[in-house]
């Protein structure tokens, strides 16, 4: 939100192996181990733990379309359908 609010360009790199790239505010890239573009995003919002870093430019090409916060909300949505029980669960016969 940060990168988003202040319309940073440049890159956060997420120790061990993830990276996010912005350009003017908006979410350009994401890489997380052999992941790329959205999927890489979410696979990033999961971490709970962990260092970063910024660096000023941004080397990766536009992967990913959807607006930073649309990808939040997804990232959000999906959190949730996680934390729910699963149909039937729990229930005994």
């Amino acid at each position: 939100q940060f990168m988003q609010l202040t319309r940073r360009s440049g890159s956060v790199l997420l120790d061990p192996d993830g990276r996010l790239d912005f350009d003017a505010g908006r979410l350009v890239a994401a890489r997380a181990g052999g992941r790329r573009g959205e999927e890489a995003f979410f696979a990033l919002v999961e971490r709970v733990t962990g260092t970063f870093r910024l660096e000023p430019t941004v080397t990766h090409a536009r992967e990913i379309e959807r607006p930073t916060t649309t990808l939040l909300f997804e990232a959000l949505r999906r959190a949730d359908e996680r934390a729910r029980p699963a149909a039937g669960a729990g229930r005994s016969a």
